[in-house]
C-alpha cells in the first residue's frame, strides 16, 4: 500500500533513525531503501537546518500535535 502512494512517505523511531520508506521516497530524494534505512532523519533535511532539528524533533516527541509539517519553522 504505501509503495503504490503518489508521495514520499517515511517513518522515524524516537532516536531519529528512519525505520521504514516507501519507493517514492527512493525516487524524490534519490537514496535506495538500503542508504537510508538505519540513517538518522537529519540526512534528508536541509544543511541549514540540521543542526536544529534534533531538537525540534525531541520537543515534538515530548508534546505531539496535529500540524503541517514545518509549521511555525519560518
Amino acid at each position: 500500500l504505501l509503495d503504490s502512494a503518489p508521495d514520499a512517505i517515511l517513518l522515524v523511531d524516537d532516536t531519529g533513525a528512519i525505520v521504514l520508506v516507501n519507493s517514492q521516497t527512493e525516487r524524490v530524494f534519490g537514496y535506495t531503501r538500503d542508504e537510508l534505512l538505519g540513517r538518522p532523519i537529519e540526512m534528508l533535511v536541509p544543511e541549514r537546518y540540521r543542526a536544529m532539528h534534533p531538537a525540534h524533533r525531541g520537543a515534538y516527541a515530548r508534546e505531539p500535535h496535529v500540524r503541517s509539517m514545518g509549521e511555525g519553522r519560518e
